[in-house]
């Protein structure tokens, strides 16, 4: 079992990477999934489907721009985009 600074320093480490990650402004298909806090095969789930963020390819690769991820989640949320 983990100590409670641990539990503590672990938490602030995760916040620290994830805020990191919404700083960028392209982000890679794994690095989407972990800035909305998503296992990635619920964000594969969600790519699925016609209501998903703004995607685009290079490549093979898939990416998407922070500023549609948060638009995308104001629509979710039901707040102004």
């Amino acid at each position: 079992m983990a100590e409670p600074l641990d539990e503590a320093r672990i938490a602030r480490d995760q916040a620290q990477r994830i805020a990191a990650l919404w700083s960028k402004p392209v982000l890679s298909d794994p690095e989407i999934a972990d800035a909305l806090g998503l296992p990635y095969s619920t964000w594969q789930a969600i790519k699925a489907t016609k209501d998903k963020p703004a995607l685009f390819n290079i490549g093979r690769r898939v990416y998407a721009r922070t500023d549609d991820l948060r638009a995308w989640l104001d629509r979710k949320a039901g707040g102004a985009a």
